[in-house]
């Protein structure tokens, strides 16, 4: 870094704080380079952290990518996560056991929320079609291994927002072969995936719901909507194609 022998750097925010790099940031020739330097917000909230890029880079940003990026605004370019393609699990010709999978964590701030309700009104309608796990405070959180091996045995699963819009969930689910019933997106998500088609969305329970049954009801069709939304996270969500958005930026 030093002695700029770089193309391109991806300054992150790290929980809420930018790191200082001050030991080769106040070098004169490096700030010279400062184009070819990305700042990336990944928090979880929509807060404009461009500042503290600034405060850090002596100026404002040339590039600045957020996670969390309102509708409508252009104060930065949004950057949400990517899902690594070796992680897509293959789906077999033939469809999956009629069942719904919903794993969340309840955290203080969703105590007694959608995620908590949701999941115990899919228990409720779903009974042993549904494969339910609420945790909290980390007690009967499923293992990572458990996680995916539930997800792997359904034809649909259920995902709401994390504390930001975007959450690994949504292509973890995905990747793992189930027809997603989403949150409805509230912050911004390129190429999403397309409702009916790759994707089903719900504002509140009983879309989510209604969305279950129509799925669970049509195997085939759940089928045909798993295998369109991993064509969508190959074709627009990796870490890869993340990358490539950042250069393509860049480039210009």
């Amino acid at each position: 870094l030093v002695d700029c022998a770089f193309d391109l750097v991806v300054i992150p925010t790290l929980r809420g704080k930018v790191p200082t790099l001050t030991a080769w940031l106040k070098r004169g020739d490096l700030l010279k380079e400062r184009d070819r330097l990305v700042c990336y917000d990944a928090e979880d909230n929509a807060r404009n952290t461009r500042p503290l890029f600034a405060e850090i880079l002596g100026s404002d940003p040339v590039h600045y990518f957020k996670r969390e990026l309102p509708p409508g605004d252009t104060w930065a370019t949004p950057l949400p996560f990517g899902y690594p393609a070796e992680r897509i699990r293959t789906l077999e010709s033939q469809e999956r056991l009629a069942q719904v999978a919903y794993a969340v964590e309840i955290w203080p701030w969703a105590v007694g929320g959608l995620r908590e309700r949701l999941g115990e009104m899919i228990k409720r309608e779903f009974g042993n079609r549904a494969r339910v796990n609420l945790s909290q405070g980390g007690m009967r959180r499923l293992s990572v291994a458990q996680y995916h091996a539930v997800n792997r045995s359904c034809s649909v699963a259920v995902s709401p927002a994390g504390a930001g819009y975007h959450t690994n969930r949504h292509l973890e689910i995905i990747a793992d072969g189930c027809a997603p019933v989403l949150e409805l997106p509230w912050m911004q998500w390129p190429d999403a995936p397309a409702d009916g088609e790759a994707a089903m969305y719900f504002r509140n329970e009983e879309d989510a719901l209604e969305a279950v049954r129509v799925l669970l009801g049509d195997p085939a069709r759940a089928h045909e909507m798993a295998k369109a939304a991993q064509r969508c996270l190959l074709a627009h969500h990796t870490p890869r194609r993340r990358a490539e958005e950042i250069v393509d930026v860049v480039g210009r």
